[in-house]
């Protein structure tokens, strides 16, 4: 039986002797934000954890909405659980805390997977970030919705995962309290010293995969970051991708991720 006071995912591959996954989603994602991975992938055991603040999830007791929170939480997580040897991956705000997690209980961990990952290269777009990322409007959402997207009409044609329509958006979804205390951490110059020290503490294989064009990321002084920060890092671009690299180009992605995980 799962611990975990929050929604999740696990997905019993019957893989107990494998390492196991876990997922780490980004700002106001949630567990099910990989699903399109994890409903297909069968080599090892799944688990992905909602994290509180995000996605309407309402904190219990003394939890808050960042990333001291949420680091505590993966921990306990792991560690009720008795994980060991785990491959995880982090998307965005999911990739510092994957970094922060590791920096404090390596020894668990045997590869890591940065999807997109906040890294202190991004700090320059903090603006933007802070104007967008917290729609208000039926404008804003649009700006959101083209800054996260390589091609937001092709995106939309061909998924579900966005209805750009005024009357099926809740903007306290992407504008409450909670949210606006999450993105305040995210923007904070401690906080990224931080992650820029976990990042650096990092040893064991880890795969950088960044979209083709990202509203987010700025792409090569990331990618010149990481080659300085931890070695032998493997990086990958995934053409035609924005920022929701695996829901925009899902075959290709999913050929990176198995050929590294099976390297």
């Amino acid at each position: 039986m799962i611990k975990y006071n929050y929604p999740f995912v696990f997905i019993d591959n019957k893989k107990e002797y494998a390492s196991p996954i876990l997922f780490i989603h980004g700002f106001n994602s949630s567990s099910n934000a990989h699903n399109i991975f994890a409903n297909k992938w069968k080599d090892n055991n799944y688990y992905a954890i909602s994290l509180p603040g995000c996605s309407m999830v309402e904190p219990k007791d003394d939890d808050s909405a960042n990333l001291k929170t949420y680091v505590k939480l993966i921990i306990n997580f792991i560690k009720q659980n008795n994980l060991k040897n785990i491959i995880i991956f982090g998307h965005s705000m999911g990739g510092a805390l994957a970094a922060l997690v590791y920096s404090q209980i390596p020894e668990v961990f045997s590869k890591i997977v940065l999807i997109a990952p906040m890294n202190k290269t991004s700090l320059v777009l903090k603006d933007k970030f802070q104007k967008y990322f917290l729609p208000k409007n039926i404008d804003e959402y649009k700006t959101y919705l083209k800054i996260l997207t390589y091609n937001i009409d092709d995106f939309l044609e061909h998924s579900d995962f966005f209805k750009i329509t005024n009357e099926k958006i809740d903007f306290n979804f992407y504008n409450n309290l909670h949210i606006q205390e999450l993105a305040k951490s995210l923007v904070d110059k401690q906080q990224h010293i931080l992650v820029d020290k976990a990042y650096k503490s990092i040893k064991i294989p880890t795969l950088l995969i960044l979209g083709e064009k990202d509203g987010i990321i700025m792409q090569e002084k990331c990618i010149n970051y990481f080659k300085k920060t931890i070695k032998n890092i493997k990086i990958q671009i995934i053409p035609k991708t924005g920022h929701l690299i695996y829901l925009e180009n899902f075959s290709n992605y999913y050929k990176k991720i198995k050929s590294f995980l099976n390297d």
